[in-house]
């Protein structure tokens, strides 16, 4: 099967401002590969020119560069984590996978050294590919994502029951399964931003379980983005029962519960109108 490309190395306007304020760091000299003397957007260019006609030895050099810290490749973080994405892409598209390249990915994801956001990046990388992989490799990717679920830093839970959810479609793991450990990190403070995820992945699969603690969320949550993914969790899973709850919430002086409200509202008289 085709791989699937992370991000296309989408940068925001603040990333791209920081990559030209950097462009004189990065084309400082350097040690002997050539490449790492060439400004960020010529290293880019200058890889995805020579995306199919890498050899062996290139492909191993790209997987060294994947380990590499910011210092190492005289680029600023935001640059790196898009540098390395691009290689990721490249090197998951060849056919076949390199020998070891998941294995490297899954060791990535787990060593601290590598920071929180390209042990992200690692984790979406697996989950995107892994009907690409052995059966034995799938596996242990599996575990990888479950124990991930268990780590509050950055949102690295949510990446972790994206790729699960992922996992279930090859019938690698068993989707009631990840529900429920969806619910325990919606049901967890100090999960932070993957609680959103956490709850949309219970949405989706229809996990009636949550509604209680989605009303909860949907009226009380301090974080208003939570707030409002909660009340829209609410207009999908709730009923009749839950309209003097979104009607309160409608009339909210914050915008986004305000907004979030009405279109749970307008969901639940859909799905009414059409049941009656």
């Amino acid at each position: 099967m085709p791989a699937r490309h992370i991000g296309s190395v989408a940068v925001n306007a603040a990333t791209v401002l920081q990559c030209i304020l950097a462009a004189t760091l990065c084309a400082q000299p350097a040690t002997e590969n050539p490449v790492l003397k060439k400004p960020y957007f010529q290293r880019l260019a200058n890889l995805r020119a020579n995306a199919e006609s890498l050899d062996p030895e290139d492909v191993a050099e790209l997987r060294e560069i994947l380990r590499d810290s910011p210092e190492e490749a005289r680029l600023r973080p935001g640059q790196l984590h898009a540098y390395k994405n691009e290689i990721a892409n490249i090197l998951f598209a060849r056919e076949p996978v390199p020998q070891g390249l998941p294995g490297q990915f899954i060791a990535m994801a787990e060593e601290e050294v590598q920071g929180s956001v390209w042990r992200d990046y690692c984790i979406q990388h697996l989950g995107a590919n892994l009907e690409n992989f052995a059966p034995a490799v799938r596996r242990e990717c599996v575990k990888l994502f479950y124990r991930k679920t268990r780590k509050s830093k950055a949102g690295i839970a949510g990446t972790a029951l994206i790729a699960l959810s992922n996992a279930s479609e090859l019938h690698e793991v068993d989707i009631e399964r990840v529900a429920r450990r969806a619910y325990e990190v919606v049901a967890d403070e100090k999960m932070g931003p993957a609680r959103m995820t956490a709850l949309q992945i219970c949405v989706e699969n229809g996990f009636s379980k949550a509604l209680p603690l989605a009303r909860e969320l949907a009226d009380s949550a301090s974080d208003i983005n939570l707030r409002a993914s909660a009340l829209a969790a609410v207009g999908i899973l709730g009923g009749a029962e839950d309209v003097a709850l979104l009607e309160r919430s409608a009339k909210s002086g914050l915008y986004r519960v305000r907004t979030a409200a009405k279109a749970a509202l307008a969901r639940l008289e859909r799905r009414e109108a059409a049941s009656g």
